[in-house]
Order: C-alpha cells, then structure tokens, then sequence
C-alpha cells in the first residue's frame, strides 16, 4: 500500500475549506445463521471497532452506524450513534464507509481535504453531500453513490470480501503497519522477515502486546544465560540462537501492538526498559563465557556504556543522525560472537564501534544545539 500522500484525480478540486461533519458506516445487516462481517475481528478489533478508532483518531466528529441489532448494540458499546432513518441529514459532507472496509486515518484525512464528492479506489469509502449521504443511509448500502470522481489512498485501504479473505487482509495490514520507516538493514532484512510468520500468527490469537515484550526478553536473557554458564561449543551456539530470536522477536510486540491499534506510551516504556536489561544480561553472558576476569568486564562495561549512551540518545534526541550501531545490529553481534565461541570479540566490537558511533552522533547533535559556545 502506498504511504505518500495522493494527488487530486481529475475533476477533484483542490483543499475543501468545510470538514467532514460526520462518518456513516453501512454495516450490513447479518445473513441468516452468519456473522456479519463487520463483527469479524481482524488482528485483534473488529472490523467496526477499528472503523470507528481510525475515524476518531482522524478527528471525524461524530459515527453514525447503520446495520442489524447486533451491529448497532456493538456501536454503541464502541461510542457510536445509530442511524435512525427517516428525515434528511443537516447540510454537509458526510463520510461514507461499507462494513467491510479496513482503512487508516491518513486515508481518512486525505478524501476529506478533496473537493466535493470523492470515492476511494483502493476501499468503499467516499465523501458525498447529505442528500446522498441521506439515499445510501436509508438504503444501507453504495448502491446509489455516483462512482467517481476517484482518489487514491493516500494511506491503508482494502476491504474485507468475507471470511476467506482474513489471510490476505491480515498480509495487507502486516505490510502497512509492521515495517517501520526508521528499521535498519538487520531489522529490514533480517529481523523483519523472521517475525512476520510469528506475528501473522498472533494476530489470530488474542495475546497482548505486553505479555510479547516480556516473552522477548526472556528469550533473550535465557540465551544470555546459556552463553554465560553453558561453558560448552554446542550451548554457545543455542545461547547465540536464542539471543538472535530474542532479537528477531523484540518487533513482534509493537507489530501486534500496531495491527490490532493497541499502541501505548506505557507499552512503549515497559518495551524500552526490558531491552535495557536484556542487552545489559546479553552483554554479561558474554563476558563470563570470555573468561570473567577483569579485563572481560572492562570490554564489556564499556560495551554496556555504548548500548545504554546510544539508546539515550536515541531518547532525547529522536531527530538525531542515523545511528549505526542500533540494537538490532548489536543484537546480532553479540549472537554471532557468542555461536562462534568468540565472545571477547563481541565484546570489543560493541564496544569499539558502539562508543564511535555513539560520539559521532553526539558530536553532531551538540554542534546543533542551541545555547552559548
């Protein structure tokens, strides 16, 4: 899915100065002895749960639902208003949204800043006038909204064709909210691959995103111990598999998190502060298979200082140069070393490339700083 934002289509006008006055979503009603599909849940909300989270979240005002009894109690358990037919909307642009459409706020943001009347290519949403907000209301279906002008989704859109299209819906929001635009090249093209089956997997479960933080962690610190006391070729490399899947598994969470819109400073803090400890274990691990004398713990002091200096950084300057040591190349590092018994050398490259890594980037964020020189 594309992420920029999308150009007027022809016969769309420029920016409209009157916003969105309320969303409609036409949820049908459910076929006999069926689920109606907007009750489906799809990574962890259903479908209407996420229609109406994404329309609040894209500053829309207000929901209307149209739909059977059980879609419309959902509703307004959800925060939604029904629909009550008969009588014409105030005048307006209204948003209309099918039952079935799974989309995000940018897509949201983008149909509502055309002119006029606009359809969605990519999804059954369209911005209309109130009589025709009114008509398709009424019918509980698109059948009477004109077919175009058309937009692109500046952002996530599809629709949900029934049940046996949950797989590819479930790639589709994998693809759109798993990658992150700052991942690095280990994270891109190592990590990122090696979670996407896990977290597929997951988003049928109904497994929290922080009970996955806390699994990664555990992997890490079980293979950090492994390599730590194994004293063993073979345990070196189990404990540097498992750091590596603790390492591949640490983007499962905030995957999940993103997909199922459970996003949250406090699993946020809870996933910054469990990696703390997992790097600085990893690092220990590798010092006492090094041998544990002083100058093991030397190496692997400033190895920690490098891990903790880059992540502080990252955390008060998040607009600084990229870095190049991040954690999943440390990570990785560090899992190498340790499967290839060499743990002392995990050790100094960490703390060798962590430390210059981590001046350069300082060195340029303090020469960027405003303040006396």
């Amino acid at each position: 899915m594309t992420r920029g934002s999308a150009e007027p289509g022809p016969g769309v006008a420029q920016r409209h100065a009157d916003p969105v006055a309320a969303a409609i979503v036409l949820a049908a009603d459910p076929p006999p002895g069926g689920r109606p599909g907007a009750l489906v849940r799809v990574g962890g909300p259903t479908v209407l749960a996420r229609a109406i989270s994404v329309l609040g979240s894209a500053g829309v005002p207000r929901v209307l639902v149209t739909g059977g009894p059980a879609v419309l109690d959902a509703a307004r358990r959800l925060g939604a208003s029904a629909y009550v037919p008969g009588g014409p909307l105030p005048a307006g642009r209204y948003l209309l949204v099918a039952g079935d459409a799974l989309f995000d706020a940018e897509t949201v943001r983008s149909l509502a800043d055309h002119g006029g009347d606009v359809r969605c290519t990519d999804a059954a949403l369209a911005v209309v006038d109130a009589a025709t907000a009114t008509a398709a209301a009424d019918a509980g279906s698109f059948a009477g909204v004109p077919e175009g002008p058309l937009a692109p989704a500046a952002g996530f859109a599809t629709t949900l064709a029934g049940p046996g299209d949950l797989r590819r819906v479930r790639r589709a929001l994998w693809q759109r909210y798993g990658p992150k635009p700052t991942d690095g090249l280990v994270c891109r093209y190592l990590n990122r691959p090696l979670s996407r089956p896990v977290t597929l997997l997951l988003t049928r479960m109904r497994i929290g995103p922080d009970a996955l933080t806390l699994a990664s962690f555990l992997v890490a610190v079980a293979g950090a111990a492994v390599v730590g006391f194994g004293g063993r070729w073979w345990t070196m490399l189990l404990g540097g598999v498992l750091i590596q899947a603790g390492n591949a598994l640490d983007g499962v969470d905030g995957e999940v998190a993103r997909i199922g819109l459970r996003s949250s400073r406090r699993g946020a803090l809870l996933d910054t502060t469990l990696d703390r400890y997992a790097d600085l274990a990893v690092l220990a691990g590798l010092a006492l298979a090094a041998g544990g004398r002083p100058a093991d713990w030397i190496w692997a002091f400033a190895a920690a200082a490098a891990s903790l200096l880059i992540s502080y950084i990252n955390a008060v300057a998040p607009r600084a140069p990229q870095r190049l040591l991040r954690r999943d190349v440390r990570l990785l590092v560090c899992a190498l070393a340790a499967a290839l018994s060499l743990p002392l050398w995990g050790l100094v490259v960490v703390a060798v490339l962590g430390n210059l890594d981590a001046l350069r980037v300082f060195g340029q964020v303090i020469r960027r700083a405003p303040g006396p020189r």
